[in-house]
Parts: structure tokens; sequence; C-alpha cells
């Protein structure tokens, strides 16, 4: 996906691949049929009576009930990155940030708004549409009855959002929900208290909300006991809500389902495993497998999961596997896993700061860490190296080096946030960290500047001219969250051979996976 303006995100999308469907549940409309030949897919989403499929080469697939054409896939749509499947409806986001959709247009929940752009997530509702920009604002359309797609005024922040039968869920930066529109089931009564959020999900009638510490918790109808979560239920790293029922994808690539049980929608297949997508429809259940899921070295093999949608860098910024990359690498991906030198582990985005394009993550275990200090004392033409993961997909997945120096203290058109760096970075360097000559973090990897931008403005192509977040603002977005300050590192304050510093930047970088 590209920025607007002259910068470029490095996000390698690793395309070339994509998982499998397996679906169980009710099959009254051939929603659970998968059509032949289908693979290659990405990422799943479930309406009332139908299935939609975003596969690796950004074209979407469609099958079930189409007494709406939601079935009816419009004509040459291609740049596909995310999809979403309402009652009788599905929405389309497109790497240019614009949002396509098709199926019943009864209440208006296919009219995209005229000029709507910047969105980064959608989500559909039984016959509304709802869309998240990239200044963290909601916008709405389609059924209103119950004030589904009436945007609380002054809402902001938001960094995901939901969509239930007749009301509409979102999720902030702060880890807080906020939810609109019919309350019916008490679907619009956030439990008191609840925080430290990652992930929503909207059913029929009810919410589910995925914590930072990897449990559930659920709220609204529980007449089929959808909201009751079941005893002990932890590692969960992903949620889906369909009508009645509800999903959870664990850590370890397997599924667990609870709730309505009249289609044997909560009946998930022995011996099911490698898990990487799910969701959940009006009496069935989807989910996109990977084969070929299992650990790996970096370096050495080919990572856990080659069928992940995007990758990125991470580095560790505490012992206890408190890491940091861009916010454009993990987004709110609640599947998120790390190829490091022990093998594949999965990791959860516990905050993210979308407006300096920052996501901080945690993993469990033991790890070499990066110690974090001011950019403020750094001068123009000091050292600025990072180590990370280029072009995965043509570079190999051996952690690459790259080596410059401090080219500008100002970013694009005089941006005080970042650094320009001369280091050659290429797509898939983003998140890496940005150190100096003793191996401190400086900055964090973040873009470079779009060279087809500057032709048409300058007449030149640009070579070379990369951006890093700056650490001062790094610092601060850490200083946020409780008890991550008090794990970072002391700065090393004596001089070392460049290579005792490489070794030390490698050991504690890592291959972000998102699914």
């Amino acid at each position: 996906m590209l920025r607007t303006g002259f910068i470029e995100e490095q996000v390698t999308r690793i395309l070339a691949r994509g998982g499998n469907v397996v679906a169980w549940g009710r099959n009254d409309d051939g929603q659970t049929t998968m059509p032949a030949g289908l693979s290659g897919v990405v990422a799943i989403a479930a309406g009332d009576y139908h299935t939609v499929a975003l596969k690796s080469d950004g074209t979407v697939v469609a099958w079930g009930r189409s007494s709406e054409g939601q079935t009816t896939v419009p004509t040459g749509l291609s740049g596909v990155v995310a999809i979403a499947a309402g009652g009788f409806h599905n929405v389309a986001l497109k790497s240019d940030n614009i949002v396509v959709a098709w199926g019943n247009n009864g209440n208006g929940q296919t009219t995209v708004p005229a000029g709507l752009s910047g969105v980064v997530a959608i989500a559909a509702g039984s016959s509304h549409t709802v869309a998240l920009k990239s200044d963290g604002t909601v916008v709405a359309w389609g059924r209103n009855d119950d004030g589904q797609t009436t945007v609380p005024a002054g809402l902001s922040g938001v960094v995901a959002i939901a969509a239930g039968d007749y009301h509409t869920v979102a999720l902030k930066s702060d880890g807080t929900v906020v939810a609109w529109g019919r309350s019916s089931e008490g679907q619009t009564t956030v439990p008191t208290g609840l925080s430290g959020v990652v992930a929503i999900a909207a059913g029929g009638f009810h919410n589910v909300a995925l914590k930072s510490d990897n449990t559930v918790v659920a709220w609204g109808n529980n007449g089929n006991g959808q909201t009751t979560v079941p005893a002990g239920l932890s590692g969960v790293v992903a949620i889906a809500a369909g009508g009645f029922h509800n999903v959870a994808l664990k850590s370890d690539n397997t599924v667990v389902a609870w709730g309505n049980n009249g289609n044997g929608q909560t009946t998930v297949p022995a011996g099911l495993s490698g898990v990487v997508a799910i969701a959940a429809g009006g009496g069935w259940t989807v989910v996109v497998t990977d084969d070929t899921l299992q650990s790996a070295v970096v370096g050495k093999t080919r990572p856990a999961n080659s069928r992940a949608v995007s990758s990125g860098t991470g580095f560790l910024i505490s012992e206890d596997g408190y890491l940091v990359t861009n916010h454009h690498v993990a987004g709110e991906g609640a599947n998120v896993r790390l190829a490091t030198a022990a093998g594949t582990i999965a990791a959860r985005v516990v905050k993210v700061d979308k407006a300096n394009d920052l996501a901080l993550l945690k993993a469990e275990g033991q790890f070499t860490a990066l110690p974090v200090i001011t950019s403020r004392g750094v001068r123009l033409g000091g050292t600025a190296a990072t180590v990370g993961f280029p072009n995965t997909s043509l570079q190999g997945f051996a952690p690459k080096l790259a080596k410059g120096e401090i080219a500008s203290l100002a970013g694009a058109r005089d941006d005080a946030r970042h650094f320009q760096i001369s280091a050659p970075v290429q797509p898939g360097n983003s998140g890496g960290a940005l150190v100096d000559e003793r191996g401190n973090v400086i900055g964090v990897v973040v873009a470079k500047l779009n060279q087809k931008a500057a032709l048409a403005t300058s007449g030149a192509l640009a070579e070379n001219v990369n951006y890093a977040v700056k650490s001062s603002y790094l610092l601060s977005f850490l200083e946020s969250v409780p008890d991550v300050a008090a794990r970072l590192k002391e700065p090393n304050t004596q001089d070392r051979k460049f290579e005792d510093v490489v070794k030390s930047v490698e050991q504690a970088t890592v291959l972000v996976l998102v699914y």
C-alpha cells in the first residue's frame, strides 16, 4: 500500500502463494462448498449466507447465495488488500485506499460516499458499511434506523472497526472500545473497565474483544452461549464473530469455537491445524490453513508460513520480549509471527502510534535487546546502519546489513519527525532499528522517497533517499505504555568494533510476518 505524498512504505508483500480454505456448518446455499481449484487465499470473510476469499494476487472469489448479487464479483476488480462481508453485500479495500462494494443496496450500503479516500480498514454489517480512515476517524453509510451509521461526535484515534447486524464497534488506540447502534441485547454497552484490547469482532447481536494478554471478553446476546467464553481459553491471537457463535485462533494455529451449534458451526473438524485466518458466518465457520506451517531458522530455511500477507523487520527493545516495528508492517493484525534465530513464534500487538508509524509488540521468551537513546544528539553525517529482511521473495531470508550516514536531520518536506538516511534500504526493511556506531537505536526505518512522485515533480529520479522515525518519538511512544520504559537497556557508551555492533543488532532483529 502506498501512502499519499512522496514517501513509499517499505512493506514486502509475500504474494507467491496463499493458503487453502476449510469450512464447516450450514451449507444450504453452498457457502461451505469450496469452488473447485480454489487456492492462494490470504484472507476470508463470511456474510449471512455467502463466503468471500481474497487471493494472493489481489483478486476476490465469492460463493454461496447470490440472490442480491453478493457473489458476483465486479468485473476487473483487482489490487484488493482487505475484504468484508455483510448480510447480503461485500466490501473490498484496494491498495490505493479506495473502497468498492457490491450486492444488496436496499439501504445504500454499497453506495460508497463520493470522494471517500484514505481508507485503511473496512467492516460490513447486515445492511450497513463502515470505513476507517488513516487519520483515525470513521465513516459509515447504509441502514441507520438504529443509529448504526451515526458515528459518535468527536470519535477519533480509532485503530480497528467491526460491524454487527445493527450496531458498530470501534477500537481506539488506547485499547478502549466504543460501540453504537441497536442495544437491545446490551451489545453497545461496553463492559465497565474494559481496556487493553487489541482486536474486536461483532456478531449478530454481540461483540468479542481480544485483550493484550491473549484472553477474550464477550458481551451482548448470550442466548446460545456466544458470550460465555470457554473457561481457561488463552493464547488467542485472532477472533471472529458470526450470527450467534464465535471463533478464536490460538497461537499454536489451532481453533476454538463456541455458541450456537445448530448447524455444526462450532464443531471444529478433528485434527484441524495450521490455521492462519478465520471467519464466522450466519451458521458456519471458514478458515484458511497453511499445510507448510513449521518452525524455521532465519538464514537457513524458509520462515514458517510463507503464505503471510506481508512482512517487515522488527527489533527487540527488552530482554523479556517487547519489540518495535512500523505500524504499516504490523497494523492491528492479531495474527503476527516472528521468525527468530531460535524458530518461529507468535507475537501480539500491544499498542500502535499511527501518527508516527510505530507499533509495539510482545513475544514470550528471553531475547537479545538493543538500547534506545534519544535522537537529540544525532549529528549530520553520523553513522546510520540497519539490519533487516528486504525483498525476501528475491533476496532470501538471511538478514541483510545496510550502512550509511545521516543525510539530513529532517525528512521529506522538512518533516521534523524523520531523519533522511543514505543507508540503502529496500521494501522489507521497514521497522528495522537504525543504530549509531555504538549500536544504540537512534531511529526506526520507515520509508523511501517515491521515485515516480519525485520524477513527476522534479523531472529527475531520486537515488537512495530513505527515512527513519527519530528515536525521540519512539521513546515518547514507549513511555505511554506502563512498565515498558523500565525494561529498556542502558545505552552503549563505549566505542566498539563495527563488526561487534552488527552482530548485536542481528541478534536482536526479527522477521515480522503478518497474516
